[in-house]
């Protein structure tokens, strides 16, 4: 079909059937081919094909039909530049130089190879999970070069005269890169100021002002913007080349260089020399007495971690457990113990994030109890690998991991931790909801206190213990969480100082190499002097790539032991979208594998919300599906929270959906029938984990932590930011979970996992009171969906799609299930809310398309170190 029309060609959406994906075809418009001739367009479009980079819209194919000349190119799921100014207007700044510095990139390279794009405008930079692309990558010189002087046949102008260099518009053939450079210093100006630099009412008008004006200052318009900023773009928009940046490169440095400087408290200088300088901002006293006398005497040959005494390295992947998921926490979520004989991590199954063992060599994996079965928040190995600490609320467990014996660990540890890193000498450091701190818990049970503070916004996250000394790694994440920097310091003087290390978290210390990975997962080794805290020389790529956490955060899911060995999960979490009608048809709603997760129908059936973990910007964010128009396309602007978990209102016209900013979850509504704010409807008193909108459009229910740290069922009154009508609707001694509410407002189903126990067991209870509550159906594991009759509970479990039919009264009855469908949905068995059920019956889920691998690499030391020998470190 038809996707729109410019002034060179026409474009279509198609779909290429031997490789199963959607693409964009060009046509161009046929006088224009036909002035150009097929031979020559399409041997010069061949210069353009050789452009590989990630911000840059590949060609895939080009061809002569019919007379028709036309191209081929990825089909891009998202929106243009254009798309989101017409609905913002003015971007914020630091996604105005992020997206300026991606394009910047994509010019570059081409300009290294000679290929100028000379059309560089919104149109062209498509939007792809938040990230640039720039498209038509050398096409207009293929037409010029191609047909010459038969272009003026035609009546083709090549450049929009908005984003015309003074060059270009004086029609001088021989353009350089630095007509480019213009040309993005006008799209960097259009998303600051809301406005191209020139406008008029004819081209003719626009030309004559960029030949002879000056753009005003975006600071006359928008005084927010860093002057560093305005200037950098005033000089892309110079009257002559020569005045211009030397290269895109230069342009992209000097928007990253005033990004950092605009939007950081943590003085977010970009080389490490500045970084050093600054080290004054980090140096806090010590604050509290000295570690517990019975954490000191720990002896150091405890800790010493086991050498290896070959070379051989061997790598091994196991398949990962489909119907568990990683856990979401911004705390570790994969250990390995000292012998590498054993890997953990934690996992949500069932609803409940749980610690899991898998020795090597084993099929299965195994789960690891805490005390009493509740759900682990946080974990942490202890230096000999032989003890798991795991936080829940305001209780800490040590689990002997040999004999799976449970004990009590008196620790003074206050609700909300984030992050552990058992230390040899016994005492734990943490990070909690606000990250601001870095916190000692001594072993002695005394209470925490910080040993570094970060300046307000920036948070301190994923502390590493470094063998048997008292130094952590850790890292320094600015409020934007564009700047990760790797720090260290010592329990004993509380000086922190920047490592210098390439990369965004930790992977492991071990003898004297640091290894890390970036934003990207790929991970880096250098040599680190473990008493001094820093690299001693440069970072060397180690060719392995990691996955990366889907959140807005720079963490992966990989971890070394002390001795060498490496475990990591591989493969990122790919899905489709599928949609199941009456009738039992299957077919795909979205013609694209992305990750993918909480599809809702709306009301009438003629939409979906779904939440997108966008592999470009690494956060979750709502997506919308227009199943008439096929339109799929981002709810809600991108900014530096993070947005998942929608659902519609019952009136249709607004979305309901959680937040997450900064360590704090809330939910809000946004109206979808214009360009409102988003307005908060849950308790700020509260952090919000699920929520859902009752019927009447008022009342709400929702999982939320509230005052100890404890997680239960609340009810209260939509909009009621203080909590002041909040009630409780289940207990604390349990743990809730995927509360859905009934279609006709009287019920609400959950899964509810009762003290003692480890599996959680859907049950129903009056809405909103709650007062009572019964278990219907089998154990089913998986979270509940209502049917529209609100009497039906359908269930996914491994072999197959359930449905169950509830007998509502005095009391609760449920009758013998029936198998609904079977097939896709094993794959998505104690998932979080990967399906949906329509007014209609219609089925929307979430099918993974590929399974995860983690890999075992034994003696990955030795592989380091040969690599590096080989690159003549």
């Amino acid at each position: 079909r038809e996707l729109g029309a410019g002034g060179m060609a026409t474009v279509y959406l198609a779909h290429d059937i031997k490789h199963e994906r959607d693409v964009a075809i060009k046509v161009l418009h046929p006088d224009l081919g036909a002035a150009l001739g097929a031979d020559r367009f399409l041997s010069e479009i061949k210069t353009t094909a050789k452009l590989q980079h990630p911000h840059i819209l590949p060609l895939l194919d080009s061809g002569a039909a019919n007379g028709l000349l036309y191209y081929v190119m990825p089909f891009v799921r998202g929106e243009t530049l254009r798309a989101r100014l017409e609905r913002e207007r003015q971007l914020p700044i630091d996604d105005a130089l992020r997206i300026a510095r991606e394009v910047a990139s994509a010019l570059d390279h081409a300009h290294k190879q000679g290929i100028i794009h000379r059309d560089i405008k919104p149109e062209n930079i498509l939007l792809q999970d938040g990230a640039a692309v720039v498209a038509d990558f050398g096409i207009a010189l293929a037409v010029q070069s191609a047909g010459g002087a038969r272009m003026t046949q035609t009546g083709l102008s090549l450049g929009t005269p908005q984003y015309m260099s003074p060059e270009q518009a004086m029609g001088e053939r021989s353009i350089d890169a630095r007509s480019d450079i213009y040309a993005l210093g006008a799209v960097t100006y259009e998303m600051l100021a809301g406005e191209p630099p020139f406008s008029g009412p004819s081209t003719q008008a626009i030309v004559a002002k960029v030949l002879s004006e000056r753009p005003i200052s975006l600071r006359t318009v928008r005084d927010t913007v860093p002057i560093a900023v305005d200037n950098a773009v005033q000089m892309a928009l110079a009257k002559l080349p020569a005045d211009r940046h030397a290269s895109a490169r230069a342009f992209a440095e000097a928007c990253y260089t005033s990004a950092t400087s605009a939007t950081s408290n943590v003085e977010q200088q970009h080389t490490h020399s500045s970084l050093r300088a600054r080290a004054a901002w980090w140096r806090q006293l010590l604050v509290g007495g000295a570690l517990g006398a019975a954490a000191s005497v720990i002896g150091w040959l405890v800790f010493q971690p086991a050498k290896i005494v070959d070379d051989r390295v061997t790598r091994f992947a196991i398949e990962d457990n489909p119907s568990r998921a990683f856990s979401q926490s911004l705390g570790q979520s994969l250990f390995i113990d000292r012998s590498g004989e054993n890997f953990y991590l934690l996992g949500e199954s069932d609803g409940i994030v749980k610690l899991w063992q898998r020795p090597l060599g084993m099929v299965e994996e195994r789960p690891v109890q805490a005390e009493k079965g509740v759900p682990v928040q946080v974990a942490s190995l202890s230096p000999d690998g032989r003890e798991m600490l795991m936080i829940s609320g305001t209780h800490a467990s040590v689990v002997t991991l040999a004999t799976s014996a449970v004990r009590s660990r008196e620790l003074a540890v206050a609700p909300g931790i984030l992050g552990l890193a058992w230390m040899a000498s016994g005492a734990i450091v943490a990070t909690n909801d606000s990250a601001a701190n870095l916190l000692v818990i001594p072993a002695s049970g005394q209470p925490a206190y910080p040993i570094f503070s970060a300046s307000k916004g920036t948070r301190l996250l994923w502390p590493f213990a470094v063998g048997e000394s008292d130094r952590v790694v850790f890292t320094a994440l600015t409020p934007t969480t564009d700047s990760a920097i790797i720090m260290s310091g010592t329990l004993g003087d509380g000086e922190a100082k920047v490592v210098g290390a390439r990369g965004v978290f930790t992977v492991g210390v071990v003898e004297d190499l640091l290894v890390t990975a970036d934003r990207d997962g790929q991970l880096y080794a250098a040599r680190f002097d473990v008493r001094r805290g820093v690299v001693t020389d440069s970072a060397f790529p180690l060719g392995t790539t990691v996955s990366m956490a889907p959140s807005g955060v720079p963490l992966g899911y990989a971890v070394m032991s002390g001795r060498g060995d490496l475990a990591y999960l591989e493969a990122t979490d790919l899905s489709l979208l599928e949609v199941i009608d009456p009738a039992g048809r299957r077919r795909l709603a979205i013609p694209d594998t992305l990750s993918l997760d909480h599809p809702r129908w709306s009301p009438d059936g003629s939409r979906i919300v779904v939440t997108v973990n966008e592999r470009a910007s690494r956060r979750r964010r709502v997506w919308m599906l227009d199943i008439v128009s096929g339109q799929f396309s981002p709810l809600l602007p991108t900014d530096n929270a993070e947005s998942d978990r929608a659902a519609f209102a019952p009136s249709g016209n607004e979305i309901i959906f959680r937040r997450i900013f900064d360590g704090r979850t809330q939910y809000f509504a946004k109206s979808l029938t214009g360009a409102g704010s988003m307005v908060p409807i849950s308790p700020t008193t509260a952090r919000a984990f699920e929520a859902e909108l009752a019927p009447d459009g008022r009342t709400m229910l929702g999982r939320l932590m509230y005052q100890s740290g404890i997680q239960r069922l609340w009810t209260w009154q939509r909009g009621d930011t203080l909590g002041t009508t909040m009630q409780r609707f289940t207990d604390a001694e349990s743990f809730v979970s995927g509360p859905r509410i009934s279609p006709d407002g009287r019920w609400a189903a959950f899964n509810y996992t009762e003290v003692g126990t480890t599996t959680p067991r859907q049950w129903v209870a009056p809405f909103p009171s709650g007062v009572t509550r019964w278990q219907v159906g089998r154990d089913w594991g998986g979270l509940p969906v209502w049917g529209a009759n609100s009497r039906t509970l359908y269930n996914p479990i491994p072999d197959g799609l359930y449905a169950s039919e509830l007998n509502l009264g005095d009391r609760v009855v449920s009758g013998s299930p029936r198998k609904v469908n079977d097939g896709p949905f094993r794959f998505v068995q104690n998932a979080r809310g990967q399906l949906d059920v329509a007014r209609d019956g219609s089925i929307v889920y979430v099918r993974p398309v590929r399974g995860r691998r983690i890999v075992v690499v034994r003696n990955f030391l030795a592989e380091i170190r040969a690599r590096m020998k080989k690159g003549g470190s």
